[in-house]
């Protein structure tokens, strides 16, 4: 009797354990993975099934499916608890401090994928080179991009003489006859594509392309990327609303010269029923700059919590709806600010950003859960 009620409550348990649901974001689509001994989908998923841990099913995104990282798969535990851990390696001691027990489900999922369990969902990063300086927005959520022709690339129209523009784009403050806007082909971004470059004489001259609410809605989020390449000057990169008093909405300046850079900013868009323009143009005198692949997402906000690494430097974190941050047991050159000499995660306008100011390249990792 003992032995048949042992053996009736390990089947019970079984039974809830492989009852576990979960899904995983495949190419930008939730997958739905059911009790753990089934899968959802098919080889040209890039996903398969692996028994061989424990007993416990391991679904991963082979090489083909773009799952390799350097080389390298990133694994990560997500235990029926909702915990989880990165275990890159069999050496990995995260597994210690959290105390797993052996209802996990493993999965492998690439850089930036995300898995969902319950309310939660997940979202991994690995960065082997995450450089001196650079900037790293908390992404979530599979983000469109709204800009037509953000590439720069196409048959340039011509708006008057040594004037033409990149399809999609018009010209802004423009003179002709002693400005100049060229389709450049030689110091592009991106490899075999084309990019706008501006000679202009004087401030406030450049390019910009009309978003209407159907792309840029009111009260939305949106984060802008642009690179930029500026020889003389200083270039500026704006959102703004383009019907009546042109309220800016975000806006950031070149740093750089003579090399690409990087510009980024997040925005909120006013409840104005208007237009958003995206300009480039000249800031406080004559410049000459190479704008290339542009892109602006939108940002669905959200909360959550989440700890992060940068070679040896690491802290918890967790952030609101608006973008702000606290964060929780940093090591020495850590901070929740914009601070130099350290490694930093503070407020990037809608979503919380991560900077690298140690003065040297190092290896980034995060894991962020959110809702």
């Amino acid at each position: 009797m003992k032995k048949a009620l042992i053996s009736l409550f390990f089947l019970v348990v079984s039974q809830t354990i492989m009852a576990q649901n979960c899904g995983i974001f495949v190419n930008g689509v939730m997958q739905s993975i059911g009790p753990v001994e089934t899968i959802v989908g098919d080889a040209t998923d890039g996903l398969s099934l692996d028994t061989n841990h424990n007993g416990i099913p391991d679904i991963t995104f082979p090489a083909s499916g773009g799952a390799t990282i350097g080389g390298s798969a990133e694994r990560i535990t997500f235990p029926t608890n909702g915990q989880y851990f990165d275990a890159n390696d069999s050496s990995d001691t995260e597994a210690m401090r959290h105390g797993y027990s052996q209802t996990e489900l493993k999965t492998t999922v690439p850089l930036n994928s995300e898995v969902e369990s319950g309310w939660l969902k997940l979202r991994v990063y690995k960065d082997d080179t995450f450089a001196d300086d650079e900037r790293m927005p908390l992404t979530m959520g599979d983000e469109a991009d709204v800009l037509d022709n953000g590439d720069l690339d196409g048959t340039y129209v011509s708006e008057g003489t040594n004037i033409v523009i990149a399809p999609d784009w018009i010209g802004y403050g423009l003179d002709a006859g002693t400005d100049t806007a060229e389709q450049e082909e030689s110091t592009v971004h991106s490899a075999g594509g084309q990019a706008q470059k501006i000679t202009a004489d004087a401030v406030n001259e450049g390019f910009r392309q009309s978003c209407t609410q159907v792309k840029i809605t009111d009260s939305g989020y949106y984060r802008l990327t642009a690179w930029a390449y500026v020889s003389v000057g200083v270039v500026t990169v704006k959102a703004q609303e383009g019907a009546n008093d042109w309220t800016e909405y975000g806006a950031v300046n070149s740093a750089t010269t003579g090399a690409w850079e990087l510009l980024m900013f997040e925005f909120q868009k006013a409840a104005d029923g208007a237009a958003t323009n995206i300009i480039f143009l000249s800031s406080g005198g004559a410049a000459t700059y190479i704008i290339d692949d542009v892109v602006v997402t939108e940002i669905t906000p959200s909360s959550g919590f989440g700890r992060a690494s940068c070679g040896d430097e690491h802290f918890m974190f967790s952030w609101e709806t608006d973008g702000s941050v606290q964060m929780t047991g940093g090591t020495t050159n850590t901070a929740a600010s914009d601070s130099d000499t350290d490694f930093c995660i503070y407020d990037g306008g809608c979503t919380p950003w991560f900077r690298n100011r140690l003065g040297a390249s190092k290896e980034f990792r995060c894991e962020a859960k959110y809702n």
